[in-house]
């Protein structure tokens, strides 16, 4: 069964393109994505290319010094990284081109694609072919296509909206797709399935935004009261940069970082969960520290984080904490700490870190981007990943957005939804 071999590559080198087309001949049994090949210059572009990340089996990165510097190259590599993440089996072969080395990779913040279980790079030399080409093809020769494939919470959440949309008629369905950025080459694909991935894949990888929103509004009664529920359901998340959500993901699961969101909403925190699990709640949880009121103490502070871990854990009431047995896959803790100031939050943090490592810190700092001497002060020992800042309005604009969305399902069925 031939495999999906994506190419990622910047196209600024006729050396490199060179070389991306000898791969593509050598691996001309399988179905090769190449953007400029594969995308009419009438496409939409970024939605063929979301759509093909999203269902690869490998991609042959080609990093010369140009890649290293390519904004596309970068968001490429964080599409399959996160697929990687989240347990997918696609396959990374990154190629050092053009004298670029390891460290030249670390510094442009793409040194995961070099940490990569099961592949390494291919031989480092000139953008020219040589070795390089029957390397790429016993790479691509080691994949197992077809028969059971390893969980892929991306793929999944695709087919549950793919799922929602399927009620739509071929109108509906196009007017989604151009709110989307997908209309152009939708009529190409073979068949309604194909389709209904495509526009799935852009919805999911560009997100929601006033437009959709509108848009959704339009069409409503194309669905099922029930798949407009389950669709909304699903795409809330969306909103939250999938670059950003990601890195909630970084690193061994008993060494990540307290994750500093500046936010003011457990839920934004949630969403940022669910966006970067791709709703994928099987081996994943999540509780929240409930909104801490007062001048707590330290001690006050401390217990009520661990109220929340016991809740995470599902640990008996009259069992000792001490007792606890890490569940089973990644559970995150969102910690709102309300109306306490962070220094008195700071000390239980790093107590809870060293008391339960398995336990991933999500702590909302308010509305504003802290510095490194501000984190210091309050966080002086723990490791801290600063989530790329939201911009002054972007929480509440996203709390209205999805408000109106949740108005498009019937008050019956809302419950839970947002």
């Amino acid at each position: 069964m031939a495999a999906r071999i994506f190419i990622s590559y910047c196209n600024g080198s006729d050396a490199t393109r060179q070389l991306r087309n000898e791969i593509a001949a050598a691996l001309s049994g399988h179905k090769v994505f190449i953007d400029e090949l594969s995308v009419r210059l009438a496409d939409d572009w970024r939605a063929r290319i979301y759509h093909a990340l999203a269902e690869c089996h490998a991609v042959v990165f080609l990093l010369d010094s140009g890649a290293l510097k390519s904004p596309w190259v970068r968001k490429e590599a964080n599409i399959v990284l996160w697929r990687r993440a989240l347990g997918a089996s696609v396959m990374i072969i990154p190629v050092l081109l053009d004298g670029v080395t390891a460290p030249d990779i670390e510094a442009a913040g793409l040194a995961e694609l070099l940490e990569v279980q099961h592949t390494r790079p291919a031989r480092r030399g000139p953008a020219g072919g040589g070795g390089v080409v029957p390397e790429v093809v016993r790479a691509v020769s080691r994949l197992r296509v077809g028969g059971r494939r390893s969980s892929d919470p991306m793929q999944e959440w695709t087919s549950r909206v793919v799922e929602a949309l399927a009620t739509l008629d071929d109108g509906h369905l196009a007017v989604s797709a151009d709110a989307f950025g997908a209309a152009d080459g939708l009529a190409e694909l073979p068949g309604r399935t194909a389709q209904l991935n495509y526009v799935a894949h852009q919805l999911l990888h560009q997100g929601i935004d006033r437009r959709a929103c509108d848009t959704l509004a339009r069409i409503k009664r194309g669905f099922s009261d029930e798949q407009r529920r389950n669709l909304i359901e699903e795409i809330i998340p969306t909103w939250v940069d999938g670059d950003a959500a990601r890195l909630l993901l970084h690193g061994a699961a008993d060494r990540r970082p307290v994750v500093l969101l500046n936010a003011r909403l457990d839920r934004t925190a949630r969403q940022y969960f669910e966006r970067a699990t791709c709703r994928s709640f099987s081996g994943y949880r999540c509780a929240v520290a409930g909104e801490l009121v007062g001048e707590q103490s330290v001690a006050d502070v401390s217990a009520a984080l661990q109220a929340a871990v016991r809740e995470l854990a599902r640990l008996p009431p009259r069992i000792p904490i001490e007792e606890i047995v890490p569940p089973p896959g990644l559970s995150f803790l969102v910690v709102d700490p309300g109306g306490v100031p962070l220094p008195a939050v700071g000390p239980a943090i790093e107590a809870l870190r060293r008391d339960f490592p398995w336990v991933n810190l999500i702590v909302l700092v308010g509305r504003a981007h802290p510095d490194e001497p501000t984190v210091r002060r309050w966080l002086p020992e723990a490791p801290y990943l600063l989530l790329p800042a939201l911009a002054k309005d972007d929480e509440l604009v996203a709390y209205q957005l999805v408000e109106d969305l949740v108005q498009l399902v019937p008050e019956r069925m809302r419950g839970d939804v947002r």
